[in-house]
């Protein structure tokens, strides 16, 4: 009952402080996500770190350990580090992957 208690009171205190300050937890969260990422896809996991302290989910303490699993998630939304059919059709097109490729791109 206590640890349901302070679990809830944790989440209503990230809840009001975010609230309060946002500028000051977008900074928290900013420093947090690696800066070697691409502009948008940084800015992307920021802004659904900041939407999880607002909603609740995240509580500000656990920012700085929570941002691998806000990697994760966006990765596996968009489906980067995939494996990739040669015999799968390309994005907006009729063409397949191999049908692209030419012999300077070939190692041999």
């Amino acid at each position: 009952m206590r640890a349901q208690h302070r679990a809830r009171w944790a989440r209503q205190s990230s809840k009001a402080t975010a609230r309060r300050s946002p500028e000051e937890i977008f900074g928290e969260i900013s420093k947090a996500v690696p800066s070697m990422l691409p502009r948008h896809v940084r800015d992307e996991i920021i802004s659904s770190m900041c939407l999880a302290v607002l909603e609740g989910d995240l509580l500000i303490k656990n920012i700085k350990a929570e941002v691998r699993k806000y990697l994760t998630d966006h990765d596996r939304g968009n489906d980067y580090h995939r494996t990739l059919s040669l015999d799968e059709t390309m994005p907006g097109g009729k063409a397949t992957w191999i049908e692209r490729i030419t012999g300077e791109d070939l190692p041999w």
